[in-house]
């Protein structure tokens, strides 16, 4: 994917969901106003609520648990049944203290669970993330450089090339097949990991999910989680822009169809008729636009193959017939004006007689 494709995806994706979708419906409402005013404020009460559902805890939560396809706790990996643990940047980055550019908070949490992963079964690390902006260090970097500076511990493998979850799958494959590896676990947040787990599978690799929760689903709901907050419309939108990502990947990195085993028709040309050879052995041609009975079978020679050449033989003879007929009709009347033309020069001769 092109920078410029990349950029006209995250714009469209931005504004399908809240809050630029609230603003283009706000907008729509504006511009309906003169014309349809009590439509316009129907419209303008559409985007002001679902804004404000949106940005409450409860729907924030229940949008999440609704992408939490697998189980939140860590599973028990056996180190010999995967061959390492790959790490998907989460997007983002910060300043740290001394003004160097480092990891966002949403890569940071799945580094600390990979590590936590890591130091558990021993398994190497395989960062990836790239940079869709032009001069911009790759996100693989940053991690590793987090990887090192906060918990002390390398990355074996860096794929730096990919700006989406379809390009992670496809280039970690390139480096993971090259060291033998077929199995991995991988670690991303609960609500991006269904997408991630088909894709990487799409290339040919066994996952082992282990999600990062973005945010607990076993606890009551207080009195803050009715009211608007900023961390609940985030939460939302990441979720509905999930939604909208698994849409667009059926679009964009749906599998090709399989080609058939075998051809649906084939078009057949039968043998030439050997010289000297049998003629009931041989294959019988036919016309153009006439196709082959299903009962008779290839190689001999239909029951009714003698009628139907009698039978394609019998309009020529008519025509035959019809044209002999209509010569002797033409030569018959050209003999009878010839007789008549010499009975009228005989009259005259005998009346001056």
């Amino acid at each position: 994917m092109s920078s410029a494709e990349f950029t006209l995806v995250k714009v469209l994706g931005l504004l399908v969901v809240p809050p630029g979708a609230n603003f283009v419906v706000a907008l729509l409402a504006l511009a309906l106003l003169p014309f349809a005013r009590r439509l316009a404020v129907i419209v303008l009460f559409v985007a002001a609520g679902s804004l404000y559902v949106f940005s409450t805890g409860v729907a924030a939560g229940a949008l999440a648990r609704s992408l939490y396809e697998y189980p939140a706790r860590s599973p028990e990996i056996d180190p010999s049944s995967a061959g390492a643990i790959v790490v998907l940047g989460g997007g983002g980055r910060l300043l740290d203290h001394d003004g160097v550019l480092t990891v966002g908070g949403s890569t940071l949490v799945r580094l600390r669970h990979a590590v936590s992963l890591h130091r558990r079964t021993g398994l190497p690390l395989l960062v990836t993330g790239g940079s869709p902006a032009p001069g911009n260090p790759p996100e693989a970097e940053l991690m590793v450089r987090s990887l090192e500076n906060d918990f002390r511990v390398g990355a074996r493998f860096v794929e730096s090339r990919s700006i989406n979850t379809a390009e992670n799958a496809a280039y970690s494959a390139v480096l993971l097949a090259e060291a033998g590896i077929t199995r991995i676990v991988l670690v991303t947040h609960a609500t991006h990991m269904s997408r991630a787990v088909e894709v990487f599978r799409r290339q040919g690799l066994e996952v082992a999910p282990a999600p990062v929760l973005s945010r607990g689903g076993a606890l009551r709901p207080g009195v803050t989680d009715f009211l608007p907050r900023g961390h609940a419309l985030s939460v939302s939108s990441k979720v509905l822009h999930e939604y909208v990502g698994r849409l667009w990947y059926r679009v964009r990195y749906r599998e090709p169809r399989a080609a058939p085993a075998r051809p649906l028709g084939r078009v057949s040309h039968a043998p030439r008729r050997p010289v000297g050879g049998d003629r009931r052995s041989a294959p019988r041609r036919h016309p153009p636009g006439v196709r082959s009975g299903s009962g008779a079978a290839s190689g001999s020679t239909p029951s009714g193959a003698g009628e139907g050449r009698a039978e394609d033989a019998r309009p020529a003879a008519r025509t035959a017939r019809r044209n002999e007929a209509t010569a002797a009709m033409t030569q018959g009347r050209r003999r009878e004006g010839r007789a008549g033309r010499g009975s009228a020069r005989a009259i005259p001769s005998e009346g001056k007689a």
